[in-house]
Order: C-alpha cells, then sequence, then structure tokens
C-alpha cells in the first residue's frame, strides 16, 4: 500500500509542478489543454509506477482530469483552491493505494529487480522516489503554495528594483537548503539560514514597516513549507 502511494504520489507532484508548463496552468478552461494535462498524468503514471493497471489508471486519469476543471471553472486561483485541489489529489491518491496495493508490488520494476539483481533495487528506487517527492514538493510546489499565500498581503509602499523572479528563486532554494538539511540530519543549520537571510533582507526592509512584516510572513512560510516537506519526507523513509 504505501509503495502505491509512493510513486502515485511522485507521478503527480511531476506531472503537476514539473512537466505542467505555463502555457498549459494559463490555458486549463480549455478541454483539450486540459486532456493533454491528463495524458501526461497518464504517461508518468505508467512510468513512474510501473503498470498497466486498467482501473487505477483510468481512475488516476478521470479524477485528476475533473479536479483541476472544477478548479480552473470554479474555485479559480488562491491559496484556498490550490490547498482544496491539492488535496483531493492527495485523497484520491490514498483511496487508489488503499484498494490497490498491489499496483506497484505487480508492475514491471518488482520484475525487473528479480531479474536484475545486480542492477536495480525496488528498495532503492522507492527510496529516490519517495526523496524526488518530498524535493518537488518542498521547491516547486512551495513555489506555488507560498506566492498564493502570500497574495493576501499587500505591500503599498515603494520597492527597490529587484531581479525578475529573483523572490521565487531565493524561495525555491532556501526551501531546498532546508529539506536537505533535515534530510542530512542537520536541523539546527536551519537557524543560521534564517539568520544569514534576516541579515542580508535588513537593510531593505528596516525603514518600511509594511516590507518588513511582508519578509517575515513570507519567510516564515517558505520556511514552514520547506520543514513540513522534509520531515514529511523524513517519515516515509523511516516507514518504508
Amino acid at each position: 500500500m504505501l509503495q502505491t502511494a509512493i510513486v502515485l504520489l511522485l507521478a503527480h507532484v511531476l506531472s503537476d509542478f514539473v512537466l505542467q508548463t505555463d502555457w498549459i496552468h494559463e490555458n486549463k478552461r480549455s478541454i483539450v489543454v486540459l486532456g493533454l494535462h491528463a495524458l501526461i498524468v497518464l504517461v508518468t503514471t505508467v512510468l513512474v509506477a510501473g503498470s498497466l493497471a486498467l482501473i487505477p489508471l483510468a481512475i488516476v486519469v478521470a479524477s485528476h482530469f475533473l479536479i483541476d476543471h472544477l478548479k480552473s471553472t470554479v474555485l479559480g486561483s488562491s491559496f484556498a483552491a490550490f490547498v482544496i485541489d491539492q488535496s483531493a489529489h492527495v485523497v484520491i491518491i490514498g483511496a487508489l493505494a488503499f484498494n490497490f496495493p498491489n499496483m506497484f508490488s505487480d508492475g514491471w520494476w518488482p520484475a525487473f529487480a528479480a531479474a536484475n539483481a545486480d542492477l536495480f533495487n525496488v528498495e532503492t528506487y522507492l527510496s529516490v522516489c519517495v526523496i524526488a517527492a518530498g524535493f518537488i514538493t518542498a521547491t516547486r510546489a512551495g513555489q506555488f503554495g507560498v506566492a498564493l499565500f502570500m497574495d493576501g498581503f499587500a505591500v503599498t509602499s515603494n520597492e527597490s528594483p529587484t531581479l525578475e523572479r529573483g523572490g521565487a528563486a531565493i524561495g525555491v532554494l532556501e526551501r531546498a537548503l532546508v529539506f536537505i538539511f533535515v534530510l542530512a540530519g542537520r536541523p539546527e543549520a536551519i537557524g543560521f539560514l534564517i539568520a544569514a537571510k534576516s541579515v542580508l533582507r535588513f537593510n531593505v526592509s528596516k525603514n518600511d514597516r509594511a516590507a518588513s512584516e511582508y519578509v517575515i510572513i513570507g519567510t516564515l512560510a517558505s520556511f514552514a513549507w520547506g520543514l513540513l516537506a522534509a520531515l514529511a519526507t523524513q517519515a516515509a523513509l523511516n516507514a518504508l
């Protein structure tokens, strides 16, 4: 059951946060574009899970199509919509893992490992899947989640010029470092990372209370996201 959940989750985050282009995201109201995204979900799931099981694959694709259609046409783009959308996908993944626990074990990856024990190991593959899913969740998913969360906080003061997408890049890098520190068994290094960022941003925001509060909220949200993703990944690795 856990094995199936892991590979389905990795296929999901790859499809939604790595393989989904800006063009697909912005044109999901089109049934054709949404169908293209569903096709990417199907291919990714088949490859990662190593399975051609018809019923669970059909459920994965149909549910993903329906959930994304409802989000783009009803829920819109907000942090709440993002949470509802991703929670719905995770619930479907959990239900599939519960009802089709052998989807992964009956697939071709375990069979390939049995025939090529010196080249491929199932436990290693699953560990890589867990780490990859956690890393993508911490970095790319966090990029969208934190950005949508921060949309609720408006800064009306004039800001100095910044690099294009500089804030997004900083957020991705800091969550990646948080993720690495936790999995490496060095969570105390996160404190130094927070201190370093605080010092670097101090001169920018020290005379602007709104900007200061915005930076503090954004930093805490970003670090919390990365930390939760890392802890969940660590727990999954321990459960394997």
